[in-house]
């Protein structure tokens, strides 16, 4: 961050994303987000992790973020929910 300006807004969304994914489970350590599932309300976090599934699928997630994700136990398919 330079003078007050946050630069990398994807990677500071994806933080705050992956932060709401732990809050979730904190409060509904049962499952995970159904796809078009928004929590905390109007934020479409399920949404998020069926595009963080897409991406794994694609080779487009990086190693930081998918070793944060396993860290939870993220299900990266489907038909491990």
């Amino acid at each position: 961050m330079v003078l007050g300006f946050e630069f990398d807004l994807y990677q500071t969304a994806w933080i705050k994303q992956f932060s709401n994914l732990e809050n979730f489970r904190q409060k509904y350590s049962d499952r995970w987000p159904t796809q078009h599932e928004e929590f905390p309300e109007g934020n479409k976090l399920g949404s998020w992790c069926s595009d963080q599934r897409k991406k794994f699928k694609k080779g487009k997630v990086s190693l930081d973020k998918k070793e944060k994700l396993d860290g939870i136990g993220f299900p990266w398919s489907f038909k491990t929910i």
